[in-house]
């Protein structure tokens, strides 16, 4: 039988608690060291085999530290918010992948790649060794209450939820939130009146939970939830540590070297903590320079100094405090208790600001600060879930061509009840004859006043589903949302007098190993939705995006990572030919529009070709092109048919396709035709000035090898060109569903 625990995963540190008969305690007990580790992983280039916790902590290089700042982030987002200050150096760097996705890169002295790892992944080997260490202590086998920040969405607490999945942790869900699993701790040790609320501000290494909470005897409902996921007591490092070498007059590119990032960083987060004690404390260190050698750095600091710099940030955290126990919901001036964990509230500057939003409430510091989460976690593991009222800190708005019209707003309590769903009003309609997939995009967006909303930085959700019944065009359908109790987006459709159909959500901020999986099934949508949109027609591009969907469909079945990726570079490649082809592909010409084309050709010949190859031509044949050309341009300008002009440019264009030369000008000239792929005109016209550079050293004729590999090209793309032509009509849709066009209405 496994044993229950609860786990604070940390930005710093994380911890191992379980619920013992006479209350929550670290595991294990009697004497031994409990399970506190560094939230650190580092890899063993030389085993190919990575380490964690306090084994890894105090390595330098292939290091990786603080990697909840990166969980569930794109790379744009991460770039935003200045991640790099954390994770660039020479010997790690944030990399950005297809779709956005973000890796980071482990570099040796070289800057070569060592090693490269999913966020994910780093959080997978912290599990992986506090369940190791949990199970060897306990003799049991675990599961595990994992704890995310209560500001977490959906993308966060799914990239959580990877980890867990690759370290094997059984996780015991709901996920809970980290200001939550510190009440729960703290009401066993100080009771709480039934209705009184408490403020829970915790602020770690690199993220801020503010949440106020109301007990109910056995359990909490969240009142009011506000935080920062980018704010943490690494900033206040950094700023200690640029302080420090401003002093010295010394660059920030110092800290490029991961000896000295190590270095420097260590010893201002040991003068930090003194600070918290003593008035005040000297950075003492050794830091190596390219050109000068050893930097002795020996530089005191005061708590004044201290915070000084600190300010900015403390800023930010009273205006978030504030914001929370400004919530409608929430009567301040009821607040007796202030529940402080994270190390970074332990900062005399922190209670402070605190103190001062609410004097007439006490700061409390019954738990430790570094233990209370994990604590906590270890009680909610033998609780019933429903004593946790939970709400959402998010809300969610359907994204239509108009703009945004709110649909879950937040603050909602979690899950949402799926019998009392939210529904968009008036339905939405189908965009295309016979759909039957389709998917709604939603924006994630935060409200910190009844007129102010602020749109997430996490970016936007969507809702796929598949097995709509096949209807006409237009057809109205009705779409119910839901969050569930990981706080994640649920949906489903229905078509009148037709069963529901499920939805799937897909957050598109959402990374990690499997990344390419959810965003194949994405591509693959779009690609189901135009060969649906266009069933009865009989197209090259058609049959071969038909062939790519389904090899797509047998590697989101195989769950196979490689695949996937191979599959989804192809679909998008082919997406994007058939949307070319269908948007840029003639119909039926005018007169006007073959006299234009005409012209075109000839402007084409005197701008491009003849400059490019004319000295590849007798001069009779040169000047008779010269003189076809002017010809075209008087017959534009005198009024000549387009059919005359057509003909005109055929006598241009014959001449030139004669002699040794003339499978160059023509292979060129087919390469530059609407429809060709850049690529392979790229191709061709090297291939031509090879073929150029050729036949000037040999005037009897080019090389056969050169010829045929140019006249293969000129095939090609003469083929692509009609694959091109031959998709003149396709129907560009979406598996979009788009707003019914009724009336507006409110939701």
């Amino acid at each position: 039988m496994s044993t229950r625990i609860g786990i604070d995963l940390g930005t710093t540190n994380s911890a191992v608690a379980m619920l013992y008969d006479d209350g929550p305690s670290l595991v294990p007990r009697g004497g031994m060291h409990p399970i506190f580790e560094p939230s650190v992983v580092l890899f063993d280039q030389h085993t190919d085999d990575w380490i964690a916790g306090g084994d890894a902590d105090h390595a330098v290089a292939h290091s990786v530290r603080s990697i909840k700042r990166l969980m569930g982030r794109t790379h744009s987002d991460a770039m935003a918010q200045d991640a790099e200050r954390h994770f660039g150096s020479r010997s790690q760097t944030l990399v950005r992948l297809h779709h956005d996705d973000l890796q980071l890169r482990l570099l040796d002295d070289e800057g070569s790649r060592v090693a490269s790892v999913w966020p994910p992944e780093v959080f997978a080997h912290v599990l992986k060794l506090l369940k190791t260490k949990a199970e060897s202590a306990l003799g049991t086998t675990v599961e595990a209450v994992v704890t995310v920040p209560a500001y977490f969405a959906d993308a966060h607490r799914a990239a959580t939820l990877e980890a867990a999945r690759l370290a094997g942790l059984t996780v015991l869900e709901p996920l809970l939130d980290e200001p939550t699993a510190a009440a729960l701790a703290f009401s066993r040790i100080v009771g709480l009146a039934v209705g009184e609320p408490l403020l829970v501000v915790d602020w770690g290494g690199g993220t801020l939970d503010v949440t106020v909470l109301v007990s109910d005897g056995t359990g909490f409902s969240q009142m009011a939830i506000d935080g920062d996921i980018n704010l943490g007591g690494d900033d206040l490092d950094l700023a200690l540590a640029d302080e420090i070498l401003n002093r010295k007059q010394l660059s920030s590119a110092l800290l490029q070297d991961p000896v000295n990032r190590y270095t420097l960083l260590k010893e201002v987060r040991s003068v930090k903590h003194r600070l918290s004690e003593h008035a005040s404390g000297t950075v003492n260190c050794v830091l190596k320079s390219p050109g000068t050698g050893a930097i002795v750095i020996n530089e005191p600091v005061t708590r004044d100094d201290f915070e000084r710099l600190a300010q900015p940030f403390l800023e930010r955290v009273a205006a978030i405090v504030q914001r929370c126990i400004g919530h409608r919901d929430v009567a301040a001036s009821k607040i007796r208790n202030v529940l402080l964990v994270g190390g970074s509230t332990l900062i005399p500057a922190t209670r402070v600001q605190i103190q001062t939003l609410l004097p007439h409430a006490s700061l409390r510091t019954d738990l430790n600060p570094m233990h209370a989460v994990a604590l906590g976690a270890a009680v909610y593991a033998e609780m019933q879930r429903d004593s946790v009222a939970r709400i959402c800190p998010y809300g969610y708005a359907v994204l239509t061509e108009n703009g945004s019209i709110d649909l879950i707003g937040r603050d909602q309590e979690v899950p949402t009840p799926e019998h009392l769903p939210y529904r968009i009003t008036p339905a939405l309609v189908t965009a295309y004859d016979n759909q039957t997939v389709y998917r709604v995009t939603l924006q994630r967006f935060t409200r910190h006043s009844e007129s102010a909303r602020e749109v997430a930085k996490i970016g936007s959700v969507r809702v796929v589903g598949r097995n709509l019944p096949p209807r006409p065009r237009g057809t109205p359908v009705e779409c119910e949302f839901w969050l569930d109790e990981n706080k994640v987006l649920r949906g489903r459709g229905r078509i009148e007098g037709c069963e529901p159909v499920d939805m799937e959500s897909i957050s598109l901020a959402e990374l990690g190993p499997r990344a390419a999986l959810t965003q194949l099934s994405d591509k693959c949508l779009d690609a189901e939705a135009l060969i649906e949109g266009n069933a009865g027609r009989t197209t090259p591009l058609l049959a071969r995006l038909t062939e790519v969907l389904k090899a797509s469909n047998d590697a989101l079945d195989a769950k196979s990572d490689e695949d996937s990726k191979r599959c989804l570079a192809t679909l998008e490649e082919l997406l994007e030919q058939v949307r070319s082809a269908a948007e840029e592909a003639p119909g039926p010409s005018t007169d006007e529009q073959q006299r234009e084309r005409a012209l075109g050709w000839a402007r084409f010949h005197e701008q491009a070709l003849l400059p490019k190859f004319g000295y590849l031509l007798e001069k009779d044949t040169l000047d008779a092109a010269v003189e076809a050309i002017t010809r075209i341009r008087i017959m534009f300008r005198t009024g000549a048919s387009g059919d005359e002009m057509t003909a005109q440019l055929r006598a241009l264009e014959r001449p030139l396709e004669e002699g040794a030369s003339g499978h160059i000008l023509k292979a060129y000239r087919e390469s530059q035709v609407l429809g060709v792929p850049a690529g392979l005109t790229n191709q061709i016209e090297r291939l031509c000035d090879q073929a150029c550079s050729e036949l000037r050293q040999t005037p009897a004729g080019v090389a056969a090898a050169s010829t045929q590999a140019l006249k293969a090209k000129a095939k090609e793309a003469r083929e692509q060109w009609l694959a091109w032509h031959a998709s003149a009509g396709l129907s560009v849709v979406t598996p979009d569903l788009v707003r019914g066009h009724a009336n507006d209405g409110d939701i």
